[in-house]
């Protein structure tokens, strides 16, 4: 990418974000008519806004690519399952995938496990400040059964991640998160659905009492998440709604910028240990997303969401991924695609984590 392309890409990426800012107006007015439910249009024009940091972030990462080889230049093809991909080339077909974060170690490169001959990302703790994630243990905890599948995962194993608190300090940026980086990252890598089924998910508890959300650095929890709004994206967070603390699940196809949302009816209690999957499979060319939500210390399943989107299928292929920008799987925070932390919008989890999963294929 030369310095013009790289230009007319930040101009595009800035021109999607005003665009957004008036789709935010029409989600409003859509609302207020019925159109579509107040918490949706709060949490689908958060999105938008948060867009513009990602924006930024990949404007930056756009001169980070400057005089890489043709092969990291984006043009349209068609992989060999016959799925759109933006690679330039024709896309490798990569085998499916099992992988877990269970924090059942004492460093953190072995807390994850994965199906494949050879582990397929790296783990690091990414810190700002006095930020960590810290190892700790619940007696209660349970391994669910396709966490417990991946070659690797300790039986019985109790451990779990604590995540930073939130703070009332507005300068406050003391953050952390855990960072899966694929080890040879690129469009449709190993950690890239494209148009796959897949599932993914984790054990989650929220701080007691619930952290307020509302400042500048820290306004939500991300529980799993790749990718930047405006960018290839899946992710699991709690954010707050008018009613409490709600679960949701994402999905949004860079190309197409269209924005997929499924959000619980449930109300979080801080304290309270969760479990979650979210399952998206393409049907007659439309994202189908199941959304469950479990209660572990009662053992109840709270909700089951099922939703199809109206815009066809997100194809989660991250052409952008590169050596430079690997877009790393980020657990309990958020990170931009070199993989630093965003502590300028952190959506730091704050409270403990546990058994993240993700299933491709």
């Amino acid at each position: 990418m030369n310095w013009e392309e790289s230009g007319r890409v930040a101009s595009s990426q800035v021109n999607s974000v005003v665009r957004g800012a008036k789709w935010e107006d029409d989600l409003a007015d859509s609302a207020s008519r019925g159109g579509i439910s107040p918490v949706d249009s709060a949490l689908m024009g958060k999105a938008i806004w948060r867009g513009f940091g990602a924006a930024l972030a990949s404007m930056m990462s756009a001169t980070l690519v400057v005089g890489l080889s043709a092969t990291a230049q984006a043009q349209t093809a068609l992989d060999t399952s016959g799925a759109v991909s933006t690679t330039g080339a024709v896309a490798a077909v990569q085998p499916s995938l099992k992988l877990a974060v269970t924090f059942d170690d004492m460093t953190a490169p072995l807390w994850t496990h994965s199906d494949q001959a050879t582990m397929p990302v790296s783990t690091t703790v990414v810190t700002t400040g006095a930020g960590d994630v810290v190892r700790k243990w619940w007696a209660q905890s349970t391994i669910p059964a396709d966490v417990a599948a991946v070659p690797g995962v300790k039986a019985g194993n109790t451990a779990h991640g604590t995540f930073p608190a939130y703070s009332a300090d507005a300068a406050a940026q003391d953050f952390a998160g855990v960072a899966l980086t694929p080890v040879a990252p690129g469009p449709s890598d190993i950690l890239a659905p494209g148009l796959r089924s897949f599932t993914f998910g984790g054990d989650f508890r929220l701080d007691s009492p619930m952290p307020a959300d509302n400042r500048k650095y820290d306004d939500g929890n991300n529980i799993v998440q790749r990718g930047l709004t405006g960018d290839d994206q899946y992710k699991l967070q709690v954010d707050v709604t008018p009613t409490g603390e709600r679960l949701s699940c994402v999905l949004q196809d860079g190309a197409t910028k269209s924005y997929f949302i499924v959000l619980s009816y449930i109300n979080l209690t801080a304290g309270v240990w969760y479990r979650t999957r979210c399952t998206r499979t393409v049907v007659n060319g439309y994202d189908k997303v199941v959304m469950t939500l479990t209660n572990l210390q009662t053992g109840v399943l709270a909700e089951t969401r099922t939703k199809t989107s109206t815009t066809p299928a997100a194809n989660l292929d991250y052409p952008l991924a590169s050596a430079a920008t690997p877009t790393p799987i980020a657990i309990g925070v958020k990170l931009y695609p070199t993989g630093v932390l965003a502590k300028s919008m952190s959506d730091q989890f704050n409270g403990r984590l546990d058994n993240i999963y993700l299933s491709i294929g």
